[in-house]
């Protein structure tokens, strides 16, 4: 055998003894029992004791590294079970106070809406009131024997100026209750159409009845104050005038 192919041979066999030597001056792994190594070492196939670059050295290495291996999945998984049941229990109470308190908060906002709301939907009324009634001083105002003619008397450059003035003030009460609609249809609020509407209990309060034969019975013929909705849910109900049907004598 020549010198270049004994090189490879004697590379492994210094590597495999530095192998062997490694193992034996390392300490059996943590968790092994007493004798482990020794017995696994009777348990492997006998190898000629001159052959210290063979297969038993690495069949004795790999064996001693699964087994290392198991023990220490099995060390592990005892760790793990043991930290579980050392671990203290979710913190029920302090679950349960958060909740409570995101509940109370949640229940204040509500209850904040609700009153912002409510101010909105009076302050709509009471400008759809003052339309109807400057829209009714309006058409007062045009008449020749109105009570402003009547109170300053024939000056008609007082009338116009109160004319305009009227004029003006329920155009700027039109834009304000137009853009406050806008607010409210942005959120999902809307008047509630129940003017010559079937009357319905459930979004409705009829506070006057009309003996009237010239619309069907259970139609709405007034709004005393508009009912307002948002989407399905009824926020105020509707106060209204119904009409019922005339009694007649036999």
């Amino acid at each position: 055998m020549t010198a270049e192919s004994q090189r490879p041979q004697a590379l492994k066999a210094a590597l495999v003894q530095r192998f062997a030597e490694a193992l034996e001056r390392e300490a059996p792994p943590h968790g092994l029992p007493d004798g482990f190594a020794e017995s696994g070492a009777e348990a492997a196939p006998s190898p000629e004791a001159s052959d210290l670059y063979g297969f038993y050295p690495i069949w004795s290495a790999l064996t001693a590294l699964v087994q290392e291996t198991k023990l220490q999945g099995r060390a592990f998984g005892q760790l793990k079970d043991a930290l579980e049941a050392e671990r203290p229990a979710p913190a029920a109470p302090e679950l349960a106070e958060e909740l409570a308190l995101l509940r109370s908060s949640l229940a204040q906002q509500s209850e904040l809406e609700k009153t912002l709301i409510e101010a909105l939907l009076d302050t709509r009324d009471r400008l759809h009131r003052g339309l109807e009634t400057g829209a009714a001083l309006q058409q007062q105002s045009d008449r020749p024997t109105s009570w402003w003619r009547r109170l300053f008397g024939a000056s008609e450059e007082q009338v116009q100026q109160l004319h305009e003035a009227n004029r003006a003030q329920h155009q700027a009460q039109a834009i304000i209750l137009e853009r406050l609609d806008a607010q409210l249809g942005r959120v999902g609020i809307c008047a509630l159409d129940a003017q010559a509407q079937p009357f319905d209990p459930h979004r409705m309060n009829a506070v006057d009845v009309e003996f009237t034969d010239a619309v069907p019975a259970g139609q709405v013929v007034e709004v005393y104050s508009p009912g307002y909705l948002r989407g399905e849910e009824v926020l105020r109900v509707a106060r209204v005038k119904v009409a019922r049907q005339k009694w007649v004598n036999d």
